[in-house]
């Protein structure tokens, strides 16, 4: 009856190593599939497989001396350190990436945010237009008027008191020329139109502008430019929620960071003021050491202020004992032919 027993706890056993090497195998070969993912996915792939086998050997390994040679502590030593650095990269690798590249990248996207946000600000406020900009508000405000008499419901048309607009709107625009409306109130919308193309096409030939044009250009530019850039973060933001895979995410953000650095390089050209305040580039370092084997070990060591890193580390060491305890029981349950386990209690007689 005992040895039926046994035998079902034997079986017990084995199921349970089972499940728990697939667990095993998992994580390590996620961890380090994405470690390598730049090489190519065929290059991945083999060499996750391959460092989670590596890993469940050094297991079996170290479960074999402890169960059959107690005494050689320091081949178990030398076993565990290299399963250590290989279990380990691999299991915090694959902790990070699923449950906290979101706040990394977060974080980025929020730094990415703020640079560009001041880069607009500081080049808005230093690229100064402001004789033009008045310019073009006495003419916008004139304009106003025109319209609105011409728009006018009760009168419609070029009437007297339109004609006084359009000589007010003359005294700051002396090249507007008035249009022939015909007298038909239903051709104001394209008599207006027709008014808003003939401004538009003065003020790019008009002596203020002119003045002041590569300025304008610039500031179009660093405006349209900043927005572009806000929108793509924001675009990422919403990615996050599963949209974009861990690598497109990096990949947007590296370019949201090129860009950044080259409109930076524009303004600091022209010798903007101010421009010193705002960073040369983007901090990407974070970013890009996710899955990257080359700055893995850097990265964790940026990140031991953060609790979560000593609980991967802690999961890490747990995982290890937990696969080699699971080796151990079983195979003192079914040891080789000719070969005998040892038990605690006679090790300390030998």
């Amino acid at each position: 009856m005992a040895r039926k027993e046994a035998g079902r706890g034997d079986l017990a056993a084995t199921l349970a190593l089972g499940g728990i090497l697939v667990i095993f195998a998992f994580v390590v070969g996620r961890g380090w599939h994405t470690l390598v993912n730049n090489h190519g996915a065929a290059v991945s792939l083999t060499v996750g497989v391959m460092m989670a086998l590596i890993a469940i050997f050094l297991c079996y390994a170290i479960a074999a001396e402890r169960v059959y040679h107690p005494k050689s502590k320091r081949t178990q030593l030398a076993y565990f350190f290299v399963l250590f650095n290989i279990s380990a990269l691999g299991a915090i690798n694959a902790m990070f990436l699923m449950f906290q590249s979101s706040n990394v990248f977060r974080e980025e996207i929020e730094r990415s945010n703020q640079a560009i946000v001041a880069i607009r600000d500081i080049g808005v406020q230093a690229i100064s237009t402001s004789e033009y900009d008045r310019y073009r508000s006495e003419v916008s405000e004139r304009w106003r008027n025109l319209r609105a008499e011409i728009e006018n419901p009760q009168l419609c048309g070029q009437g007297p008191m339109a004609a006084r607009r359009i000589a007010e709107l003359q005294a700051v625009l002396p090249s507007f020329r008035p249009l022939a409306a015909g007298g038909k109130c239903d051709r104001i919308p394209e008599l207006i139109s027709s008014y808003e193309k003939q401004l538009a096409d003065l003020e790019k030939v008009s002596p203020q502008y002119q003045a002041v044009r590569k300025k304008i250009d610039l500031k179009s530019h660093v405006l349209s430019e900043s927005d572009a850039l806000l929108e793509d973060v924001g675009e990422i933001r919403k990615g996050l929620n599963g949209l974009l895979t861990v690598n497109t995410v990096k990949a947007r953000l590296f370019d949201v960071s090129e860009r950044y650095s080259l409109l930076r390089q524009e303004l600091a050209s022209t010798g903007v003021t101010g421009i010193d305040k705002v960073p040369v580039t983007i901090d990407m370092r974070a970013v890009s050491a996710l899955g990257d084997i080359g700055q893995v070990v850097p990265f964790i060591i940026s990140r031991l202020s953060d609790l979560s890193t000593y609980i991967y580390l802690l999961i890490a060491i747990v995982l290890d004992v937990t696969v080699i305890a699971a080796f151990s029981r079983v195979l003192r349950a079914t040891p080789p032919a000719g070969i005998r386990p040892v038990n605690a209690a006679s090790a300390r007689k030998l």
